[in-house]
């Protein structure tokens, strides 16, 4: 094999290797924004617009996490559990609450308030009920 023909199949074999390289890249970082622009939803109450409600004020920072693909959030302390309306989710990446109509109602860090009240489970301890949309604090 003269010099030539080793050159060129050096560099036929750098470009597969780099470009294989790169596509491995680029699906593999497309592949993480994909996931966090998933929307997970949240353990609910039952509530829905309409019904009677609970009208007792919350109001804090919002926070949501995911484990084991459930999604949880809250406002303020993360030792009270929150029960949300019917259809609420939350996305990440960054965090947003969305309400049942797909609106983002509120973001990660953001003080929101809002309407509702305890209620004491058994399994659970104490539970706050979210009984109204969410609006900034």
């Amino acid at each position: 094999m003269n010099l030539s023909h080793r050159a060129l199949t050096t560099a036929a074999l750098i470009v597969v290797l780099f470009g294989t390289t790169l596509t491995s890249v680029s699906v593999a970082s497309a592949q993480p924004r994909h996931a966090l622009s998933r929307e997970y939803l949240l353990p609910s109450d039952g509530w829905s617009p309409g019904k009677p409600a609970l009208t007792a004020l919350c109001e804090g920072v919002f926070h949501a996490t995911l484990t084991n693909g459930h999604a949880r959030a809250w406002l303020g302390s993360d030792k009270t559990i929150f029960l949300w309306p019917t259809g609420y989710r939350v996305r990440f990446g960054p965090t947003e609450l969305i309400d049942a109509k797909g609106r983002v109602v509120g973001h990660g860090g953001q003080h929101i308030d809002t309407g509702g009240g305890f209620e004491s489970s058994q399994s659970q301890g104490q539970v706050w009920l979210v009984m109204s949309d969410p609006t900034e604090g």
